[in-house]
């Protein structure tokens, strides 16, 4: 069974999630503000709000990223080159972007 998690009381937690994510991918690798409008929508009409886009290099990094965002209540939504055309790495309710984008020629 599926349940809906209310994002927008858990935005309080934002300055600390992205200092957190900084120390697991690095400072260059957590996306926020203008240079962060590539990642609010896919090739669809569609866009969203997200806090930050994040770059893991290695399944590591994705891991502890994923385990950051569940302790702290924050939506993920996954993203591989945001070319698909049915919204799926559209977020509609906040959360983050996790960009798999530099996992491609990764692997560990």
């Amino acid at each position: 069974m599926f349940s809906s998690i209310d994002v927008s009381t858990r935005n309080e937690s934002a300055p600390n999630s992205l200092a957190e994510f900084s120390q697991i991918v690095g400072e260059r690798y957590v996306i926020t503000g203008e240079a962060l409008e590539p990642y609010t929508h896919d090739a669809t009409f569609m866009e969203g709000q997200v806090t930050a886009a994040v770059l893991p290099a290695t399944t590591a990094e994705v891991s502890q990223v994923i385990g950051a965002c569940s302790r702290l209540g924050i939506a993920v939504i996954a993203r591989g080159s945001g070319t698909s055309l049915v919204g799926g790495s559209v977020s509609l309710s906040g959360g983050i972007v996790l960009s798999l984008e530099r996992t491609e020629r990764n692997s560990d």
